[in-house]
Order: C-alpha cells, then sequence, then structure tokens
C-alpha cells in the first residue's frame, strides 16, 4: 500500500534567502497540509486493519479479525488537533 501526500499549499510569497529562493507559507496553510497527512494516514491504517481482518476470517481465526476490526473503530474515533 503506498500513501500519495497532498501537495504542498500555493505559496503566499517568495523571497531571497541567502544565494537561493524559498517559498513562504502561512501557519495556516502549513497546519492543514498537517492535518490533511494525519487524516490520510489514519485512514490508511484502519483500512490496512479492515482488509487483514477480513484475510484472518478467511482462515477462520474471528478473534483477530474482531480485534483487528476494533482497532480500525478506534483508528477512526482518533481526532487531530494542532497544538495552540
Amino acid at each position: 500500500m503506498s500513501i500519495t501526500l497532498p501537495p504542498l499549499p500555493h505559496p503566499v510569497m517568495n523571497a531571497m534567502l541567502g544565494d537561493d529562493w524559498a517559498d513562504l507559507f502561512t501557519a495556516d496553510q502549513l497546519r492543514a497540509r498537517d492535518l490533511e497527512i494525519v487524516r490520510l494516514m489514519l485512514e490508511a491504517a484502519a483500512q490496512t486493519c479492515k482488509q487483514k481482518a477480513g484475510r484472518m476470517r478467511n482462515m477462520r481465526d474471528y478473534a483477530g479479525g474482531n480485534a483487528l476490526d476494533h482497532a480500525a473503530m478506534l483508528i477512526n474515533e482518533l481526532q487531530v488537533r494542532h497544538h495552540e
């Protein structure tokens, strides 16, 4: 499984830092991107648990499948916030 991260937001401005140009972003832009990355990672983790649970049930490991379903549910319930 691979996770494609969202692109960087459009920079607010460019600035010359030393001998090179740099893109500058607002804190809100970077926070929004951070939250999107975490959402994608948690979504992928929950999906992986669900897929593995299905495979375990196919092998008649119902307890393991149920545990992974529960793990997926707990992952989906996580809330991520930035420290303010």
